[in-house]
C-alpha cells in the first residue's frame, strides 16, 4: 500500500506516520507538510514533501497512491479567527481530497469528530459536518470518517480548554461513561485509521446516512478482514460507481482498537 498523509505534524498524524512505517503491508509513506519532522521507525523514513497548502495546484499532481489519510486541523486560537480555522480545517482538507480523487486515489481516511453535523449550531461541529458532507460526494471507492471524542496525547502546544476537557473526560471514563465521553488516545485513533485502509469492510454506512452496518453493532461479521489480513494480497479493487461511506463512531473505534487510555 502507498500511503499519503496530510496533517502528519499534528497529534494524531505523528502517531499515524509511525504506525504506517511499522506496518509491513505499507510500501510507501509520503507526507505533505509545512515543516520536516524526520520521523524514523526501524530504519524507515517517511518521504516528506514540504508544501504550501495555499498553493495546492503546484503539488497536487504528486498526490498519487492507494490511500489518503487526512488528520489536518487546528484551533481557533492558533489560527487567529474562525475564518482562518475554517480555511485550514475545511478548505485545505477538502481541496487535498478533491485533488487526490481526481488523481485516482481510491480511498480516503479522515479524522472528523463526534457530533459532526452540517446543521449544528456549534461552529466546530458544523465545520466538521461540512467537511464530511463535501468529501462523501467525491469519487473515491471508499471514504472512512472517524468520529472520536476528545483527543488525548502529548501536544507541542498548550490548549487550556482541551486540558480541562481531558481532565473531566478521564474522570468520566473511570466512572464507566459512554465511549463518546471518554478520552481517545491519539495512537488508538491512528491505529484505527490504518485498520480502515487495510480492512475495508469495517462499519459500512450508506452515504445518505442510513445504517448499513453488518451483523453486529460495529458492522463486523465473523469473516472481518482484520482476523485474516494477508499483507501480500493486492490492494487494488475494482472501481465503483460511487464511494461507500463508512462513519466510525466512538464505540466502534474503541471496540476495534482497544480501550481508551
Amino acid at each position: 500500500m502507498r500511503a499519503l498523509v496530510v496533517g502528519s505534524t499534528g497529534l494524531v498524524g505523528r502517531h499515524l506516520v509511525r504506525q504506517l512505517l511499522a506496518e509491513p503491508g505499507v510500501d510507501l509513506v509520503r507526507s505533505f507538510q509545512r515543516r520536516s519532522t524526520g520521523v524514523q521507525v526501524g530504519g524507515r523514513r517517511a518521504d516528506e514533501e514540504l508544501v504550501d497548502f495555499e498553493a495546492l495546484d503546484e503539488w497536487s499532481e504528486r498526490l498519487q497512491g492507494d490511500v489518503l489519510f487526512s488528520a489536518l486541523g487546528t484551533t481557533r486560537r492558533a489560527a487567529g479567527s474562525q475564518e482562518a480555522q475554517y480555511r485550514i480545517d475545511h478548505d485545505y482538507q477538502v481541496g487535498v481530497a478533491q485533488a487526490a480523487a481526481r488523481n485516482g486515489v481510491p480511498v480516503l481516511v479522515l479524522v472528523s469528530s463526534i457530533g459532526a453535523d452540517p446543521g449544528a449550531r456549534s461552529f466546530y461541529m458544523r465545520m466538521k459536518g461540512e467537511i464530511e458532507e463535501a468529501v462523501a460526494k467525491l469519487p473515491f471507492e471508499r471514504v472512512h470518517l472517524l468520529r472520536p471524542g476528545i483527543l488525548d496525547g502529548p501536544r507541542g502546544e498548550v490548549r487550556l480548554g482541551e486540558r480541562m476537557g481531558l481532565a473531566v473526560a478521564r474522570v468520566l471514563a473511570r466512572l464507566g461513561a459512554p465511549a463518546g465521553m471518554r478520552p481517545f488516545h491519539a495512537d488508538v485513533v491512528a491505529g484505527f485509521m490504518v485498520e480502515c485502509a487495510l480492512a475495508p469492510s469495517a462499519g459500512e454506512v450508506a452515504s445518505d446516512g442510513a445504517n448499513g452496518r453488518g451483523e453486529d453493532s460495529r458492522g463486523i461479521s465473523g469473516d472481518h478482514p482484520t482476523a485474516r489480513r494477508d499483507p501480500e494480497e493486492p490492494f487494488a479493487q475494482p472501481r465503483l460507481a460511487g464511494p461507500r461511506v463508512f462513519r466510525h463512531e466512538p464505540d466502534e473505534i474503541l471496540a476495534l482498537r482497544g480501550a481508551a487510555r
